[in-house]
């Protein structure tokens, strides 16, 4: 029974990988028993879940989950993962304010434009710790998880939707996933841009003076 329940367990991350991979799976052919032993789901407004571009080309990711251990006894979490579509070789997650900025209670994305968080809303210290994080038995924990990267594809439109898959590895090499969804928001890099081109633009007395000139 046990090496059954192991094999659908490696079944299931395979299918999982395949997924992310864009490629269609069937995952009724197998039950995931940790699936009754973590409930890990995306709440809130998609317009909260954003990839946000800044002025100066960070990427800001900002999105809420809630997860419920419903085990009777706590989860150890040693990793939690966010498979993009792409590679961004610098994504990640927010430390925890606490030890090292000035404002111990806010969470604050670098830069310009990225923003901040309160630290009663955010799950970064919870789940994304260095330190394992404990998920107690049926306590709901429910907030932001905050990312920082760079280097969007060019192709990844203003107002796009994204699809990643969030995973929370545990102690005994269990995962746990959910899908998460985004919205690029590229509108900071767009005005930098057009600001750009206007002041590359000779004014509109140049253009007269050049045509008197011309006559």
């Amino acid at each position: 029974m046990k090496k059954r329940r192991n094999e659908e367990k490696e079944l299931a991350r395979r299918l999982r990988h395949l997924r992310h991979l864009g490629c269609p799976v069937d995952f009724g052919a197998i039950k995931e028993d940790q699936d009754s032993d973590l409930e890990l789901y995306q709440v809130g407004a998609l317009g909260g879940a954003q990839i946000l571009e800044t002025s100066d080309g960070q990427v800001c990711y900002s999105f809420e989950v809630q997860v419920i251990n419903q085990k009777s006894t706590p989860i150890y979490g040693i990793g939690l993962e966010l498979h993009l579509p792409w590679l961004d070789g610098s994504f990640a997650w927010l430390p925890d304010p606490r030890p090292y900025r000035r404002n111990p209670l806010l969470y604050m994305f670098p830069g310009r434009g990225g923003g901040s968080f309160p630290r009663d809303i955010v799950l970064n210290h919870r789940l994304a710790s260095e330190d394992a994080p404990v998920l107690a038995p049926h306590v709901p924990y429910a907030g932001f998880l905050l990312a920082l990267g760079a280097n969007l594809p060019a192709g990844l439109r203003h107002g796009e939707r994204v699809k990643a898959t969030l995973v929370l590895v545990a102690s005994d090499r269990s995962e746990y996933s959910c899908e998460i969804a985004l919205v690029c928001d590229r509108s900071s890099r767009r005005q930098e841009r057009t600001s750009t081109d206007q002041a590359l633009q000779p004014p509109a007395e140049s253009h007269a003076a050049t045509r008197k000139a011309r006559e």
